[in-house]
């Protein structure tokens, strides 16, 4: 049940659109930089106590975005990996009552001007 409910979060958080507002194309530079913004939040989930070690064997998002994306390389994976590994030891969250905000956490680090400025790092 978890797993479908971070599914049904991931599928509806990550499932916009290709064009702005306005109607307007993005750019091949833009498209990118969401689809990192969307391989980063994979990651963060992924890296999170809310996946478990099953569900990660059997989720091939992040392979998805990569392939679906051909001007993403695959090469930069790793250094986006370290990034969401340090955002969130850098940002924790904490409930109350001892809830995982992992989702919560993942969705601030899609947000954050950190990832909207690491991900213009990446060469496209």
């Amino acid at each position: 049940m978890g797993y479908r409910i971070i599914f049904l979060v991931l599928t509806l958080f990550t499932g916009q659109s290709c064009k702005s507002q306005n109607n307007t194309v993005l750019s091949s530079t833009e498209n990118d930089n969401n689809a990192w913004k969307k391989v980063a939040t994979c990651l963060c989930v992924y890296e999170s106590e809310a996946y478990s070690d099953e569900m990660k064997k059997k989720e091939g998002s992040i392979a998805a975005y990569l392939q679906t994306n051909e001007s993403l390389d695959i090469e930069q994976l790793g250094e986006v990996k370290r990034f969401v590994q340090e955002y969130l030891e850098e940002n924790k969250f904490a409930s109350k009552n001892g809830a995982s905000l992992s989702l919560m956490q993942c969705m601030g680090l899609y947000d954050s001007k950190e990832l909207n400025e690491f991900v213009k790092t990446l060469k496209n």
